[in-house]
């Protein structure tokens, strides 16, 4: 038998076994970068060293100050004159088709209106009991009337109002921001509201992607076409007045590198292992040799053939002596002869 050298560095690795080891040097590498990172263990509780305890006295802290709302003099939809202007200018509202310029007017004295009143004002006489499908079959009715919305939020967008060449705003309120806020109701489920108010509540945080609840009181102005992510065409009821916070917002947080580093390190070590099970596979179906198509006949028992090889040895019927202390075989009892019966003569 062929003697097989193996030779630790030398070509009798098989390539799957170095494959491997690159692998799990790849993995390790990722593991040790990753627990490197103090923001791993910040789950723990542990992430700073605690520091020593100081003794002092602390002064009661002052009380929270309640910040003031926007309020900005003018008339509004409570001045007759100041609702005709606005009655007359619907007929430039075209409803469930996306905001056009000429509708900025109705826009604009909204938000006026919104900022010459309090939330809790704008509350109080606001429509309660307007549901989701009534807005959108008769948006009419609703157009200058003021609704009332707890809303979930899922979305707070920050804008530059439009600028004069000198920097200061156009818009005759002085806005230099407004908000944008995309959210549903228990009654609109998956049907968004867009509401538009041009101070952010305390604790309100920004982004594209938001969770919490606000009250919303404000003015209806129309059925809003958007295109959503898909980019098929739907309609949002579209609102101007002011919100409130009444629960938790949070935005949530960017996601980890973490299980981008697990996926990618199990996708490592499942190619491993396909790659290893397979050069294994074939490895050892080139170890079998195929039996030859013609194979030699056996002998057959009888006759001058004999069944076994005369090369593979001399005698195969070759009988070993038996022990010195085991007793011989008994003797086989001969077979009874039967005697001839004499002819008696007739």
């Amino acid at each position: 038998m062929r003697r097989r050298v193996a030779r630790p560095y030398g070509s009798s690795i098989p390539a799957s076994r170095m494959i491997s080891l690159l692998f799990g040097l790849a993995v390790m590498w990722m593991l040790y970068t990753r627990m490197g990172d103090p923001a791993t263990w910040r789950w723990l509780g542990y992430a700073e060293d605690p520091e020593p305890a100081v003794v002092t006295v602390k002064t009661p802290a002052p009380a929270a100050t309640v910040k003031e709302e926007l309020l900005i003099p003018g008339p509004n939809d409570l001045d007759p004159p100041e609702l005709a202007s606005f009655q007359s200018k619907l007929e430039l509202v075209v409803n469930k088709a996306p905001l056009k310029p000429r509708e900025m007017l109705l826009y604009w004295q909204l938000m006026e209106w919104a900022c010459t009143q309090k939330t809790r004002d704008l509350e109080k006489r606001a429509i309660t009991d307007a549901s989701f499908s009534q807005v959108w079959e008769e948006p009419q009715k609703y157009q200058g009337k003021v609704l009332k919305l707890r809303m979930h939020v899922r979305r707070v967008l920050q804008y530059d109002t439009p600028r004069n060449d000198d920097g200061t705003p156009s818009n005759e309120l002085g806005l230099q921001k407004i908000y944008e806020m995309w959210g549903w109701t228990e009654d609109s489920k998956s049907f968004p509201y867009v509401v538009v108010f041009p101070e952010k509540p305390e604790g309100l945080k920004t982004g594209p992607d938001v969770s919490g609840e606000v009250v919303f009181a404000g003015y209806f102005l129309k059925i809003m076409e958007y295109e959503d992510f898909e980019g098929k065409k739907r309609g949002a009821p579209l609102l101007v007045g002011r919100a409130r916070l009444v629960g938790p917002v949070s935005s949530k947080p960017a996601p980890s590198d973490t299980g981008l580093y697990i996926t990618i390190a199990i996708v490592l070590l499942l190619g491993a292992a396909a790659f290893y099970a397979y050069t294994t596979f074939q490895a050892r179906r080139a170890a079998i040799k195929p039996l030859p198509l013609n194979l030699p006949e056996l002998g057959v028992f009888g006759g001058n053939e004999t069944p076994f090889d005369a090369q593979a040895s001399d005698s195969p019927f070759r009988i070993e002596p038996l022990a010195a202390d085991e007793p011989p075989p008994p003797a086989p009892k001969p077979a009874p002869v039967e005697e001839p019966t004499p002819v008696s003569a007739s």
